[in-house]
This record gives structure tokens, C-alpha cells and sequence, in this order.
């Protein structure tokens, strides 16, 4: 009874443990926050996600994406594929959705878990259509959106966009309208939230990571503008050739200091050629044993050169061809001279266009007219890398949408985004200190903290870099801290060894008996013999009657 008794305590507090380590699910607690009046689109990619969103059949967007699993035990998508199109979308399933009548608030996670040279992660928003399965189904980058939103890279830093598209009231075109100045997006390995708040006024903000980063009006902001001002920059004016607009010169009269020529790098003048190198050797040898393949055609592949193998004498020499000294960084170098910056005389001030009516202006008392509602949200990108992660896109409205959005924040993205900042200020440490030790190995050993460090970052240190970074830390910002680190247990441990050695030699006192203990012994002994007395008389006057008789 008390076994059974005893498992089933155990089995409650298994469970109980269990309860506590499951994994946060944002449907859930949508519904149990009361959000779901005020979320139009939520998508975390868990379950059979590929039924609800509709792949592109065009030619072109071979790309697929894939089920990932981040740190934080949250079901994502991935794309595993470098150098192809993707595309795919997802219909919002109350329907279109039109800007500026409620706050709209549009955020979804992206990570660029293997580096990001070159592609999309952003998010467009397909306009409505009257037939949005085969919009859906052709989608391609001619396909008509209303919004973009998100990161982009290509020939420069990464930028988050914002593309408004517009149709003209009189030419009935539709122009796209981006930002103004272009607003920087993370460039590392870390998975970052993404989040647009565009409010009823048309009042918009961009956050990253929950930080506001740009804010502004849709109507005045964007470029070029969604209303269009009464005058604009004459195209036909020209800044006059005797224009001056730099306000600042270098000062002509500076003079640069005697001592600020040093090299950037130096070498040691103690540096020393390592006994046995070969300058004589090349450090490798064509392989005479090669043959040029049998289809080489000169003509077409050039002459043919033999490969190449390492010099056997160099696998057992401490180098080969000719030494030089090693070089280390200058700890006096101070970079090029530049000549102060002083102020111009002749500044003019800043050039700018004479204004002049703007032929395109219009009145237009209801400028959102031309923006096409919101029907699907959709990715449509190409990228040359992989290994891009998304997440928990949402749309939401309202001040309730507003904070469901930020309690995703903090609840399904936060605690994804503390363990990449762990990893990569990890990586970032290991990177510092192995280019803090190129560059002592680069230079020769001038101090007996060199010693030590090279100690510490032996091998077989390895399972204590906890403690033996920190040490390494302290002997770089102040070497003469390895005197006190060696000398000071060395000393103990002489110290210690000759107390061992020339101790005296003391025996240990003889132990004496007890008085008790003698007495007892005597006492016994003295019986014993009487008792050994008595038996002899009886066998005597035994033996004397036997020879009576």
C-alpha cells in the first residue's frame, strides 16, 4: 500500500513538472486573453499550416519552404534552399481588409540563422480581387499588393521597407510610395520581430524588437508623397558653377607632427629565424607522379600544370623559403594625417531648386480611395541564401490588437531572442579572444605573461575556459599581475617541500602497561603455577602408592 502510495505521489509530480515546461501557445492564449474579437490574421505555422496557405504554380517560384524548430521549442518555417524564387500566400479569413478606419498593426519574426547577403523577408499584402484563387495561384512580382513590409538586402546594408502602393485619381495609375529615408535593419544571425502600427489618422510606427524605430505620415512621408504639394522642385534649374556649399575646408596652414609617422605594423627587433628553417626549400614541390588527363585540349584549357604536394622536408622543419620577422600590430599608429577642418569663407550656404507649380497636384478629400483593401498576406521573394526563419505573423486591429501584438512580443519572441543574444555574445567572445592570440602569436614572447597565457589555452584546459578566460582577460589588460600568479604558489610549494624535508625526525614514546593491567597478569600467573604445583603432588603420591602396592 505504501509502494502504490509512494508512485503516485511520483506521478503527480511529474506531471506537475511537465505542466511546467510545456511550451507556450499563442493560439491559446489568444483565446484565453479575450484577443480574438480583434486578431483578422494569426498565423504560428503549427499543425497541417501548409493547407491554409496556396503556393504560386508559376514556373519560376520553385522554392519551398519547410517545417524549423528554433531554440524555443516553437514551430517556424524555414527556407532550405539558396538561389531560388518563392512564393506563397494566405488568404485573411474575415475578409479584405481596408486602412483607416481602426488601428492596423501588422508583426511577424525573422532570423537569418546562416548570414544574409542577399534577399527579401518581407511581407506583401495582395490587393483584393475578384478572383483571388487565381491571384493567389499566379502570384509573381508583377502580382498587384497594397502594402510591403519588412527587410530586404541586396548591393548594400539591410533596410526595412514600407511600400504603399497607389492608384493616381487622374492618370489611374498605380505608383508605389516608399520611405523617404531609408530606415536600417539588423544585419546579424538573432531572430528580430518586426512591427507596423498604421493608426485611423494614417499616423504610422515601425518598431524592431518592440523599439521604435522611424514613425511618420502615410499621407506626407512616403516618397512620392500620397498627396501631391502644390509646388515642387524646379527640374530645369541649375546650381550656379561659382556655388560654394561646403562649409567646412581642411585648414591649409596645419602642419602635421614630427612624430606622427609610425607604421602600422612592426616587427620585434629581438625576432629570431627558428633554428633548422630551410630558406633554401620550397614548401612545395610539383607531383611527378601526376598525368594530364587524356581530353586536356591546350587550346581550350590552356597548358597544363602539374599539381602540387608538400615538401617532404618541410612536414619535420619548422618552416621553409625565405623568414621574415614576424609582424605585429604598431601600438603607436595613429592612421593617416588628415588636415583639420576649418570654416569656409566663402560658403554660400545650401543649394536648393527654386520652386515652381506642380503640374500633377490635385485636391483630394479622400486620398485612401486609391489603396486597394488587404485580401491575402503572402511571401514573394528571392534570396541567394538559406536558412531564413519566420514566424508568428500577425494582423490585428484596435488598441486590443495593439496588445495582443506586444504580449506575442514578450511571450513568443522574447525569450527566442535572449538565448541568439547568448549565442552570439559567446561567439563574439571566443572571436576576440582568438584574434587576441594571433596577435600575440604573431609577436614574440616579451613577458612572462606571454608564458602563462600560452599555459592557459593549452588543450588540455579546455573544460575550464570558464575560469581561464577570465585569468587570460586579467594577464592582457595587466601583465605584471602573472608575477604574484606564479610566484606566489611557487613559493608556497618550496616553502612547503622544505618544511617537509628538513622537519625533525621526533620517535614516538614507548607505550607503557598499565599498573592494573600488570597486576591482573601477575595475579594469573601466580595461580597457574600453584595450580601446575598441585598436579605434579597428586601424580607423585599416585605413583609412590602404585609401587606399594
Amino acid at each position: 500500500m505504501i509502494k502504490w502510495a509512494f508512485l503516485a505521489f511520483l506521478s503527480v509530480i511529474v506531471c506537475l513538472v511537465r505542466r511546467g515546461e510545456a511550451k507556450f501557445n499563442p493560439e491559446s492564449y489568444l483565446v484565453r486573453a479575450n484577443y480574438t474579437g480583434f486578431v483578422l490574421f494569426y498565423e504560428s505555422f503549427s499543425g497541417d499550416w501548409e493547407s491554409r496557405w496556396i503556393y504560386s504554380k508559376h514556373p519560376r517560384y520553385t522554392g519551398r519552404f519547410y517545417n524549423a524548430q528554433p531554440e524555443h521549442d516553437n514551430e517556424a518555417i524555414t527556407i532550405a534552399d539558396a538561389n531560388k524564387h518563392y512564393a506563397m500566400s494566405a488568404r485573411l479569413p474575415n475578409g479584405p481588409l481596408s486602412l483607416g478606419k481602426d488601428s492596423v498593426v501588422i508583426q511577424y519574426e525573422a532570423q537569418f540563422s546562416r548570414g544574409y547577403r542577399c534577399g527579401g523577408t518581407y511581407l506583401k499584402f495582395l490587393s483584393w480581387g475578384p478572383s483571388m484563387d487565381e491571384i493567389q495561384h499566379t502570384l509573381d512580382n508583377s502580382t498587384a499588393y497594397t502594402l510591403m513590409f519588412g527587410p530586404d538586402k541586396c548591393d548594400g546594408p539591410p533596410k526595412v521597407h514600407l511600400i504603399l502602393q497607389h492608384r493616381h485619381p487622374k492618370t489611374h495609375r498605380v505608383i508605389e510610395k516608399s520611405l523617404k529615408e531609408p530606415l536600417a535593419a539588423p544585419d546579424n544571425a538573432m531572430g528580430h520581430v518586426y512591427t507596423l502600427l498604421i493608426r485611423p489618422d494614417l499616423k504610422f510606427e515601425i518598431l524592431i524588437d518592440g523599439v521604435l524605430a522611424r514613425q511618420g505620415d502615410l499621407l506626407y512621408d512616403l516618397y512620392p508623397s500620397l498627396v501631391p504639394t502644390r509646388t515642387i522642385p524646379d527640374p530645369a534649374d541649375t546650381k550656379p558653377l561659382d556655388w560654394v556649399d561646403e562649409s567646412e575646408i581642411p585648414d591649409p596652414n596645419a602642419e602635421k607632427p614630427a612624430d606622427w609617422d609610425e607604421p602600422e605594423f612592426i616587427t620585434h627587433p629581438d625576432a629570431k629565424k627558428p633554428t633548422g628553417w630551410l630558406e633554401d626549400a620550397l614548401s612545395n614541390l610539383p607531383d611527378l607522379e601526376a598525368v594530364k588527363p587524356s581530353d586536356w585540349d591546350a587550346s581550350e584549357d590552356g597548358e597544363w600544370i602539374p599539381p602540387t604536394i608538400t615538401n617532404p622536408r618541410c612536414l619535420t622543419a619548422p618552416g621553409c623559403g625565405p623568414w621574415s620577422p614576424p609582424k605585429f600590430r604598431n601600438p603607436n599608429f595613429k592612421g593617416p594625417w588628415i588636415r583639420p577642418l576649418i570654416s569656409n569663407p566663402a560658403y554660400k550656404g545650401e543649394w536648393k531648386r527654386r520652386e515652381v507649380d506642380n503640374p500633377d497636384f490635385y485636391v483630394d478629400s479622400n486620398p485612401l480611395k486609391g489603396v486597394a483593401p488587404l485580401a491575402a498576406v503572402g511571401f514573394e521573394i528571392m534570396t541567394i541564401d538559406e536558412g531564413y526563419i519566420f514566424d508568428n505573423i500577425f494582423i490585428g486591429v484596435g488598441g486590443d490588437g495593439e496588445e495582443a501584438a506586444e504580449d506575442l512580443r514578450d511571450l513568443a519572441w522574447r525569450p527566442k531572442f535572449g538565448i541568439h543574444k547568448q549565442m552570439a555574445d559567446n561567439l563574439a567572445k571566443v572571436q576576440a579572444a582568438q584574434t587576441r592570440r594571433d596577435e600575440r602569436m604573431a609577436r614574440p614572447k616579451a613577458h612572462l605573461a606571454d608564458y602563462v597565457i600560452e599555459y592557459f589555452e593549452e588543450d588540455r584546459l579546455k573544460s575550464y575556459l570558464w575560469l581561464t578566460h577570465n585569468i587570460i582577460e586579467a594577464l592582457e589588460d595587466n601583465p605584471t599581475w602573472a608575477y604574484p600568479l606564479v610566484f606566489v604558489p611557487l613559493t608556497a610549494f618550496i616553502g612547503w617541500g622544505i618544511w617537509v624535508v628538513a622537519r625533525p625526525q621526533v620517535k614516538p614514546p614507548r607505550r607503557s602497561r598499565p599498573v592494573a593491567t600488570i597486576e591482573v597478569k601477575e595475579e594469573k600467573g601466580k595461580q597457574e603455577d600453584e595450580g601446575k604445583q598441585e598436579d605434579e603432588g597428586k601424580k607423585e603420591d599416585e605413583g609412590k602408592k602404585e609401587d606399594e602396592g
